[in-house]
């Protein structure tokens, strides 16, 4: 198994060899959390929760700043989804970057992009975009869409990260980081 430091930047991207069982020191504030199911880790900011959903093929982390428990959904987070046999599934035998590729272009078809980008990175197809959603009566809130595709091994990684649009700034401060940094084995 190659475990790979996948760092998620907006613009430029690359990765960074470890070691799964030793993970690198976090930044300052924050502390890793292992998803051993799929043998990825993913920065938690101190004082944050996690949550876990799912089994087999198919499990979805909630990182948030709200406690999702208690309050039964989060406002700032992120949400982490491991999608494996994609290729498999009831839409056919399409790989992962086939797949991630016709989300970014359904996307387009609902909503303005702010911004998106996408190729490959490492063994990973990336697509990211971001948007603003506005429902009327509600809170505008910006989402920040990460897709990384391995068609070698047919998972699909969904990482979204959300926060109000008033409070966008001071969350991407807490957020970036986390997406710069998600380790994740390229085996699986």
């Amino acid at each position: 198994m190659k475990p790979l430091l996948f760092i998620a930047l907006l613009t430029l991207s690359s990765l960074s060899l470890t070691t799964y069982a030793e993970l690198p020191a976090p930044p300052e504030g924050y502390t890793w959390h292992k998803l051993d199911i799929i043998k990825a880790s993913l920065l938690v900011p101190d004082g944050w929760h996690v949550k876990h959903q799912g089994t087999g093929d198919k499990n979805l982390w909630a990182i948030s700043k709200e406690d999702i428990d208690k309050n039964g959904s989060f406002e700032t987070g992120l949400t982490f989804i491991s999608t494996q046999n994609v290729s498999t599934k009831p839409q056919g035998k399409v790989p992962p970057s086939k797949f991630a590729a016709a989300m970014l272009k359904e996307m387009k078809k609902k909503c303005p992009l702010e911004r998106e980008s996408s190729g490959l990175q490492g063994p990973f197809y990336t697509v990211r975009y971001q948007y603003i959603d506005a429902p009327k009566g509600k809170t505008a809130i910006r989402i920040y869409n990460l897709l990384m595709a391995n068609d070698k091994t047919g998972t699909l990684y969904q990482v979204v990260y959300e926060a109000p649009l008033n409070e966008w700034d001071d969350a991407w401060r807490i957020g970036e980081p986390i997406l710069k940094k998600i380790l994740i084995d390229d085996e699986i």
